[in-house]
């Protein structure tokens, strides 16, 4: 990412994201992932979503296929209207099982669906926080912020990057400087983190792209 600002004169910070990440056992449609590029991983990633709305409503059907089975043997005759009755009886729990794993699947499409980008873009390995609509208008302690540029406002959350209950500077694991910087970058950069009490040198980026 240090080709992207500033005319490619930005930086590029490594950070551990124990603490950004929301935990899964929260249940947030809030996520923070890689990106996925490959069309076999996009596939597989869509297969895996698609499998697990496949398997609720298949756990609902043969429980109630177990439970036909056993009215047809109490009966002890074939009788070939026993399941649609059933059905019928069953109805509004059919409807429950259906708008619930639809949710679900809608749920899981909502949390995976800005993490898919084009295969041309791979070298980026870009992370992203996404936050859907419907969950940045609910109350929050980081409260929705605005930035403008050059043809819109964008909106943000400024989220801390310090651990729970950690004193000092955020933890940093490293820094590229950005393509376009000048060539003696680094020690500005490297005294200003000093400065601030984070242990990272700086290093030069490896992208040969040079900003005209």
């Amino acid at each position: 990412m240090e080709g992207y600002a500033d005319n490619s004169r930005g930086v590029s910070l490594g950070l551990d994201l124990t603490g950004i990440r929301p935990p899964s056992a929260v249940g947030t449609a809030v996520t923070f992932a890689p990106c996925v590029y490959k069309p076999v991983d996009k596939s597989e990633l869509l297969k895996a979503v698609f499998a697990h709305y496949k398997k609720g409503l298949q756990a609902w059907w043969d429980s109630f296929m177990v439970n036909a089975l056993k009215e047809q043997m109490k009966v002890g005759v074939p009788d070939p209207q026993l399941t649609q009755r059933l059905l019928s009886d069953n109805s509004q729990q059919l409807h429950e099982v259906v708008v619930r794993y639809n949710a679900d699947l809608q749920y899981d499409l909502l949390r995976i669906a800005p993490l898919l980008k084009d295969e041309s873009f791979f070298e980026e390995k870009e992370w992203r926080l996404v936050l859907p609509w419907e969950n940045i208008k609910l109350p929050t302690n980081y409260p929705l912020q605005f930035r403008p540029i050059r043809d819109a406002l964008v909106p943000y959350i400024a989220y801390p990057l310090n651990q729970p209950n950690q004193d000092g500077p955020i933890f940093c694991k490293g820094l590229i400087l950005g393509s376009g910087s000048h060539s003696s970058a680094e020690v500005g950069v490297n005294l200003f983190f000093e400065n601030q009490g984070i242990r990272v040198f700086a290093r030069a980026s490896k992208i040969p792209y040079r900003p005209t």
